[in-house]
């Protein structure tokens, strides 16, 4: 049933598959932030609570992320701006010290290590700008950062996924069950 469901509303193939090879697959089980606030979306659940419930895994990105890799290639400056952001930071303020960091990354994108800097750095601030219209690609774009931080591997990604699925869980404690309302 649920599969049917996210078929019919063109949810993303790898969230479809993930369900199929689940068979009790739920909103406690479902392992990516960005799959359950498409579903919040799509649920009905308002843009503000959807741009609240992606914060958090923004401001991971801005504040361990991004800095960790920048420290890495010697932009120090630009990491202790981003770290600095307070949890209430206006959205705009991260962009704006997002695409600071991003041109600063990219004047040094000659070595691998430096791209990826950047490319941290690019989805940072995606995931802002995401954010602030409401965009499920915001909790993708912060996992996108774990990606391309230069020291992440695979699992450091995983383990973003991770942190994001619980964020929005937290966000939206009755999301399983308006799903169930909704699937009949």
């Amino acid at each position: 049933m649920l599969l049917e469901w996210l078929e019919g509303r063109y949810a993303c193939s790898d969230a479809r598959e993930w369900v199929a090879a689940n068979p009790n697959a739920s909103v406690a089980t479902c392992p990516r932030g960005d799959w359950l606030l498409w579903l919040a979306e799509r649920l009905g659940y308002s843009e503000e609570k959807c741009v609240q419930a992606v914060r958090p895994a923004v401001l991971r990105a801005m504040h361990v992320y991004v800095p960790d890799a920048l420290d890495a290639e010697g932009l120090d400056g630009h990491a202790a701006r981003l770290r600095a952001l307070p949890d209430d930071a206006d959205l705009e303020a991260c962009a704006s010290v997002a695409r600071a960091a991003t041109r600063a990354a990219w004047v040094r994108a000659t070595a691998v290590q430096s791209q990826c800097v950047a490319e941290s750095a690019y989805w940072a601030g995606r995931a802002v700008r995401s954010a602030r219209a409401a965009d499920w690609t915001a909790a993708q774009s912060a996992t996108w950062v774990a990606e391309w931080a230069p020291w992440a591997a695979p699992s450091a990604r995983v383990a973003e996924h991770a942190c994001c699925a619980d964020d929005v869980r937290a966000a939206f404690p009755d999301l399983q069950a308006r799903l169930d309302e909704v699937l009949g």
